[in-house]
């Protein structure tokens, strides 16, 4: 039976910025949140609402078929810390930001740019890098821990799903 339950599941690896699943995932989730906030659905993304984006938008992900799971990261300097999903795919950890232009300095941000970030650590990385995002933002995003993380929510420890 899990191995049924498992091959149902589409694999998250195959996902972009620009992929359909997320576009659709995003919009509706986007428009919600400001609606419900008082923002312009036009610049969301560029927010700091990340709580408030991640859960609808795992939801979303969730109901296409893709299994993601809330990850936030705090670094000392910052206040609170940053989330957004990750999931387990065949290519390795994704990551799914759907805010993270609130980190691209203001006259950098570009409406070419993508409003949800996926990808690879490195991947996620090396795009917000090319983008404007200063190296110290660049953490919350980075596999490996570095000096500046003080803390990690990982909500898979929630569900039993890791020790």
């Amino acid at each position: 039976m899990s191995v049924e339950v498992a091959a149902s599941f589409r694999d998250a690896g195959l996902l972009t910025s620009d992929h359909p699943d997320i576009i659709k995932a995003s919009e509706s989730n986007y428009k919600l949140v400001a609606e419900r906030e008082g923002y312009s659905p036009e610049d969301i993304h560029q927010k700091v609402v990340c709580a408030w984006i991640t859960k609808p938008m795992r939801l979303s992900l969730k109901e296409q078929g893709y299994v993601f799971y809330p990850f936030g990261r705090k670094l000392k300097w910052c206040w609170p810390p940053h989330t957004y999903l990750i999931s387990e795919a065949a290519r390795g950890l994704i990551l799914v930001d759907g805010v993270w232009q609130q980190f691209v300095p203001r006259l950098k941000r570009n409406p070419e740019l993508p409003k949800v970030l996926v990808g690879t650590p490195d991947e996620v990385v090396a795009l917000a890098k090319d983008a404007g995002v200063r190296g110290r933002y660049l953490d919350y995003w980075r596999q490996e821990r570095s000096s500046r993380v003080s803390a990690e929510i990982d909500e898979r420890f929630s569900y039993g799903l890791i020790d």
